[in-house]
């Protein structure tokens, strides 16, 4: 089994927005469009009205919790409609890396595929509630039993019960079973089935590179987007004066009105989605490439380049 190089993975996915410009191109305009059917859901649904409800803190209580009740189905659909997009987006990048050779619109498909990722992605949120659960209670049983024995030792053993009790442990383990299992969705899209334990016997040994590498692609696309963000606020800021904006106009776009249709269709905030879109469209890019390579390295066997069995 090769072995990974935490930043051979990390910027796999700078590379690929490098190589495959069109394809990001195609994920902007789809994510751009994402954005106007999620607005269009909010006011479709009144769900926009109902989080305004639950924000407000004067609102009362009980108003407030049948608001949030009454817009619960809405809340549904837009949940389900986040996971579809999120399904098609990290096939699409999958896609991009596994099966170059399906390049037509920009990598974007919509079927069992994305429907794999969409059914593993829930099987994972299930799996890590069901860890979070049995290491908190676990946990607690045996902070209980060590506490009884810290208290004889004064301060120095307040201190560690202190730091024991932090949930530092929990939060390491938590992070365990998500790194451990993180191979599962480049390795279901390359199968073509439900593939979660496997990915984690995929991932043995592997642990400190694979956090290293996704932990090092999360600091470089947080620089970026922060330089992104310091030189569309210039941009912005200029064309929306030279557009006969005041300063609250533009500077409203990091917080459109999302009242109506009317009061968020402006070109300030309609450029600063778009731009949005494109940011978002380069961080699918580099916070899903990292996995992907990940299992294109771990399953290359050193002499003959082959798929390792992991049945």
């Amino acid at each position: 089994m090769s072995v990974i190089s935490p930043s051979d993975i990390a910027f796999e996915g700078f590379r690929l927005t490098r190589e495959k410009p069109r394809a990001v191109l195609a994920w902007t305009a789809l994510l751009f469009v994402v954005s106007l059917v999620t607005l269009g859901l909010l006011l479709a649904t009144g769900l926009r009205e109902v989080m305004e409800l639950a924000e407000n803190g004067d609102t009362d209580s009980s108003a407030a919790f049948a608001a949030m009740t009454k817009g619960g189905p809405a809340y549904l659909v837009l949940l389900a409609f986040g996971l579809l997009v999120q399904s098609v987006m990290m096939s699409a990048v999958f896609r991009a890396i596994l099966r170059p050779q399906e390049s037509r619109f920009g990598y974007l498909r919509f079927g069992r595929d994305e429907l794999r990722q969409m059914g593993l992605f829930l099987i994972l949120v299930a799996i890590l509630v069901v860890s979070v659960f049995v290491i908190v209670l676990a946990g607690g049983i045996v902070a209980t039993i060590v506490h009884s024995v810290l208290r004889a030792m004064g301060p120095a053993g307040t201190a560690i019960g202190v730091l024991a009790g932090a949930g530092i442990w929990v939060l390491g383990l938590v992070v365990f079973v998500v790194i451990r299992l993180s191979l599962a969705p480049p390795l279901t899209f390359a199968s073509g089935r439900l593939r979660v334990f496997a990915a984690w016997r995929l991932s043995h040994g592997s642990f400190w590179r694979l956090l290293g590498g996704y932990v090092l692609a999360f600091v470089m696309y947080m620089v970026v987007w922060i330089l992104a963000m310091v030189v569309i606020t210039g941009i912005g800021g200029v064309i929306g004066l030279a557009l006969g904006y005041s300063f609250s106009d533009v500077g409203s776009i990091f917080h459109p009105d999302l009242s109506s249709w009317a009061a968020y269709l402006t070109i300030p905030t309609l450029i600063y989605t778009l731009f949005s879109a494109a940011l978002t469209a380069i961080q699918y890019a580099v916070l899903f490439s990292p996995s992907a390579v990940a299992y294109q390295i771990l399953t290359r066997e050193p002499d003959e380049g082959a798929e390792a069995n992991l049945i």
